[in-house]
């Protein structure tokens, strides 16, 4: 290793541990950082005239649907990623943000994500990951990385993230390019 190689590193390193530097943090205040902890309690939050598109197949999903609707939004569930594709091709729906279960059948959200962003060049539109976790099990954050280099904007777990996934939701439509 060059000397100068060395250099770099410590000093990369001692602005890390000054906090002059952040290093990508996998937590879920990664998502929304100045946002999140202003925005109102979700009984005040509505998202009337926003679409939303959520594709997986875990049963929980229906819940998540009548929740976002009764807080005014227009939801439509797909079972897999083949179909969120397939939707964006074909619906005249314009959706304001997309939510994608890590898990699904034919085109997990990954994938998905990656499609979205690459081939139909949807660069503006809010992508995020849906994890369903049972309650008090641990966030994935190594999941999180990897969303985010597959182009999503954040993971939520829900039920346990479900007022953080609200404000988010609330607090935007569209992204601005290169967010």
């Amino acid at each position: 290793m060059s000397i100068t190689l060395v250099i770099i590193v410590f000093v990369l390193l001692l602005l890390v541990l000054a906090g002059g530097w952040k290093l990508f943090s996998a937590t879920s205040e990664s998502v929304e950082p100045e946002t999140v902890k202003d925005l109102p309690v979700s009984q005040e939050v509505r998202l009337d005239g926003r679409n939303f598109l959520i594709a997986g197949g875990h049963s929980e999903l229906e819940a998540i649907k009548r929740w976002l609707c009764d807080k005014g939004a227009g939801v439509d569930i797909v079972e897999n990623g083949q179909l969120a594709i397939q939707t964006f091709l074909h619906s005249s729906v314009d959706y304001d943000a997309v939510l994608l279960e890590r898990e699904m059948p034919v085109m997990d959200g990954l994938k998905t994500a990656r499609e979205l962003r690459k081939v139909l060049q949807l660069n503006d539109l809010p992508v995020f990951g849906l994890t369903m976790q049972a309650e008090g099990e641990q966030r994935d954050d190594v999941f999180w990385v990897v969303a985010k280099k597959a182009g999503m904007n954040g993971v939520f777990v829900y039920p346990s993230e479900r007022e953080k996934l609200l404000s988010v939701l609330a607090a935007r439509k569209k992204l601005p390019s290169g967010f």
